[in-house]
């Protein structure tokens, strides 16, 4: 009986450890699980939020017309992969801006330029078709006729040209208009 009790007591403190040992081992394993779960939390906030939230922030300045702004996102992945797009984007946007720029001044000053003489042919043939002592056959004051109309017409193609030119620069201010 002695001995009997002796296996029922070490039972009993058996089941003691055993319970112990897994409540121990569910604890720690809740612990570890929450651990892993912060973790991978972390790690998605950091490395993929974070670098994602940096790249709209640049995609949206330079989409705004900030070509000046830095892309402050690198690594060797997919996200570091689209930075480097987002800088030759970027450096395209730069250019095309310049050379839009240049096509700008270049239109203002061709048309500007071209206006001068063209104004001079016209007064000519206004001024030979005026003048009295000036006598053309038929054909002579057709031609003089069509040379004041085609230098009309591209008088009037120069300022569409000068006011194309000009479009971008001059802010005009906008008015709602009931369609």
């Amino acid at each position: 009986q002695t001995a009997q009790r002796e296996i029922d007591h070490a039972a009993q403190k058996l089941k003691a450890v055993n319970d112990s040992m897994t409540m121990a081992l569910s604890i720690a394993t809740l612990l570890s699980l929450f651990a892993v779960f912060w973790a991978v939390v972390f790690i998605v906030e950091r490395q993929i939020n974070q670098r994602m939230a940096g790249l709209t922030r640049s995609v949206l300045a330079i989409a705004a017309g900030d070509t000046e702004h830095e892309v402050d996102v690198s690594g060797q992945d997919e996200l570091g992969k689209m930075a480097s797009a987002l800088e030759v984007f970027k450096l395209n946007a730069q250019e095309l801006h310049r050379s839009n720029t240049e096509l700008e001044k270049f239109a203002y000053v061709a048309a500007h330029d071209l206006r001068s003489p063209l104004r001079a042919i016209q007064d000519l043939t206004e001024w030979t078709l005026e003048d009295e002592d000036t006598v053309f056959s038929a054909d002579g004051l057709e031609n003089m006729t069509l040379l004041q109309k085609r230098t009309g017409r591209l008088n009037h193609l120069l300022s569409d040209l000068l006011e194309y030119s000009r479009a971008g620069r001059e802010k005009e201010d906008l008015i709602s208009v009931s369609v």
